[in-house]
């Protein structure tokens, strides 16, 4: 039988870690409360829900979060967001599911910088008025 030693280092990371674990638990315990008990709510963007329409809202749902942060879309579909009836399509999810829309996203500047392209200039003005539509105060 072939055994695997352990070495002096690992054994005292292994522990610290351990230790590290049962110090922070009771500070870890209110991620696990209910929204209205833990006193903040957790949230996720609707690209790490791997989504990028209305269905996301859904998924929040499943996975017990509170809110998404949505995308305003992507040069592809001429960021759908600023549509009313793509907006009312969000809302309506949101509703349905009892999830906040808790901010946009413009993640698309990330390759059309705003110095550079009036595109994206246009995108963000029009933002402003897409988190009206949708009754939230965050546009990152």
């Amino acid at each position: 039988m072939k055994t695997h030693p352990v070495t002096r280092r690992q054994m005292i990371a292994r522990t610290s870690a351990t230790a590290a674990t049962f110090a922070f638990a009771p500070n870890l315990a209110p991620l696990f409360a209910d929204a209205k008990s833990r006193g903040f709510k957790i949230g996720a963007c609707e690209w790490s829900l791997r989504k990028g329409d209305p269905s996301s809202m859904d998924v929040a749902k499943q996975i017990g979060i509170d809110g998404v942060q949505v995308t305003m879309g992507n040069v592809e579909n001429n960021l759908h967001l600023r549509k009313p009836e793509v907006q009312q399509a969000y809302l309506e999810a949101a509703k349905k599911n009892c999830i906040e829309v808790s901010s946009i996203g413009i993640a698309v500047m990330n390759q059309v910088p705003l110095k550079s392209d009036p595109r994206a200039i246009e995108w963000l003005v029009d933002s402003i008025a897409v988190v009206q539509a949708l009754q939230v105060k965050i546009i990152l």
